[in-house]
């Protein structure tokens, strides 16, 4: 996309009759106020030269970066959001590409189904502008994702968010490894105690223990 800097003030929210209305900066009302299946982004960078430092940013940043507008179903409620810009760790972070423009239930089908906190949690960023941070698995991907949301403007959410796969795998077979120690521990444990209850049974364990009581009387 071009360069330029982040949009605010009015948007563009799409109704269920398909076609769109300007946003005047009022949060969205349940019922069907912000509703519509269209999935069409609209610009957000505008050209300059602040623009294209602010592009460039974005396009060197490690985190992926997505700029999504909400879309919410007759009810009020989430019912998908449409990629409107994204930087280049996005694609290397997720594997997805060519998503500017497309819902995330056309770029990740099913999505709806494995993973409906993640349309309760833009929602409610895009209705209350509180940011909000979380963990989340995508199966269909198969990564897990930390995620840092916020509203820049009415209708709309970004996410940027990082890769943590690895550290998670790693911190899976970490606590593996310390409940086979725990099992082994315990194990060893029971069978000393095992061990000792045998000898203490054995002749020559009780022959031991007679030696010991007599020593102990002859010292009182």
């Amino acid at each position: 996309m071009a360069g330029g800097t982040l949009g605010a003030g009015k948007g563009v929210s799409a109704m269920a009759d398909g076609s769109e209305r300007e946003d005047d900066g009022a949060m969205p009302q349940p019922g069907g106020a912000e509703t519509g299946p269209a999935c069409l982004g609209e610009p957000v960078f505008e050209s300059g030269p602040s623009a294209e430092r602010l592009r460039l940013l974005f396009d060197n940043m490690l985190e992926g970066y997505a700029y999504c507008r909400m879309i919410f179903d007759a009810q009020g409620r989430p019912d998908d959001f449409v990629y409107i810009d994204v930087n280049s760790a996005f694609g290397r972070l997720t594997g997805l590409s060519d998503v500017v423009g497309k819902c995330v239930t056309e770029v990740i089908p099913g999505i709806k189904d494995s993973n409906p906190e993640l349309f309760v949690t833009y929602g409610r960023v895009t209705r209350t502008g509180a940011s909000e941070q979380f963990e989340v698995t995508v199966d269909q991907l198969a990564i897990v994702l930390n995620v840092s949301v916020f509203r820049p403007e009415p209708d709309h959410f970004v996410a940027v968010f990082e890769n943590i796969t690895d550290r998670k795998r790693a911190e899976e077979k970490l606590e593996e490894l310390v409940r086979f120690l725990e099992f082994r521990v315990e194990q060893r444990t029971n069978d000393l105690a095992e061990a000792l209850r045998l000898v203490d049974r054995s002749p020559k364990g009780k022959e031991g223990a007679e030696r010991h009581s007599e020593r102990s009387k002859d010292h009182e």
